[in-house]
């Protein structure tokens, strides 16, 4: 996985309000783009990239697709289990 540390714009989590400093692709080798899924390394909640580029919460639909992805919650336990890293700015 490849991180984008240069992520653009401030953006923070929907769910806990944490500022994103960097974004990973999960599912390519590109940057991650509108409709991709980001999952917060805070919280661990699971957001999706808006065609805005920031994050935003998943639609019901989504959610539902997303609970029953077995990649995505297996990425979603790992996370938790590691706990988050220490917070930087806020």
């Amino acid at each position: 996985m490849k991180s984008w540390p240069d992520y653009d714009h401030e953006d923070r989590c929907p769910a806990c309000g944490d500022l994103i400093e960097a974004m990973t692709n999960t599912s390519g080798l590109g940057p991650p783009d509108p409709g991709s899924v980001g999952v917060c390394v805070y919280c661990q909640a699971i957001n999706v990239i808006g065609l805005d580029g920031k994050l935003r919460v998943p639609t019901d639909g989504e959610a539902m697709a997303f609970a029953l992805d077995p990649e995505l919650q297996q990425l979603v336990w790992a996370m938790r289990q590691l706990g988050p890293p220490p917070r930087g700015r806020r």
